[in-house]
């Protein structure tokens, strides 16, 4: 199982993977919010984005599968304000309820998963795209960047991460068939480069119709 995998890789690396910049694609997106806006991210990992938004006063969801990253980001939030995460996978029933539970009144979500789709499965990604045309209103948003099929044959720090290779204009419309409308979207190199792993994704800012 994917979530056995990520739990025993945040036990064993812990505060070795803890960085403290954020990701490029995080410095983009925060470029793209408007100050009324609340950021859900899944996938959240040890909470490098999720701490990096808070941190220019955003109230903050995070949301991730394994249980090992949830406890560690609990740890280190330590009753910071605005900030709160959920240990629950895309698929769990309860998720709209409870991201709906804590949205703010009076302001828009912007939905935020980094390298989230390509680590889950197509069968997920529906239930991920099913719940977020749940939770969200008109005018709410994704922000997503994954890697595309054009990334296959690259160099790869994370060897052993699962990866599946996702081909933009698919993702688009499959989202499209969820009520939400491409407003930004491009592919490349160089957004986000990891050492010598230069990978090719995509960015791709969505709407709800």
């Amino acid at each position: 199982m994917e979530t056995d995998y990520w739990n025993g890789y945040y036990s064993e690396c812990g505060d070795k993977l803890i960085r403290q910049v954020p990701s490029q694609f995080a410095a983009f997106v925060l470029g793209e919010l408007s100050e009324a806006e609340q950021i859900v991210e899944f996938g959240c990992g040890l909470g490098r984005d999720s701490f990096f938004f808070n941190g220019f006063g955003f109230d903050v969801v995070g949301v991730d599968g394994s249980e090992a990253a949830v406890v560690q980001c609990r740890t280190r939030a330590n009753g910071r304000p605005g900030i709160s995460f959920l240990n629950r996978d895309v698929s769990d029933a309860a998720l709209v309820s409870e991201i709906s539970g804590l949205r703010k009144s009076g302001v828009s979500l912007m939905l935020y998963a980094r390298f989230f789709l390509h680590a889950i499965d197509e069968t997920s990604q529906e239930a991920f795209l099913m719940m977020a045309s749940d939770v969200c209103k008109p005018k709410d948003r994704m922000a997503l960047e994954f890697r595309t099929d054009h990334d296959k044959d690259g160099v790869r720090e994370t060897a052993t991460h699962y990866r599946r290779y996702i081909k933009m204009e698919e993702l688009i419309t499959a989202a499209s068939q969820h009520g939400f409308r491409d407003v930004y979207s491009v592919e490349g190199r160089g957004f986000a480069k990891y050492k010598s792993d230069d990978a090719v994704v995509a960015r791709v800012i969505l709407e709800k119709t």
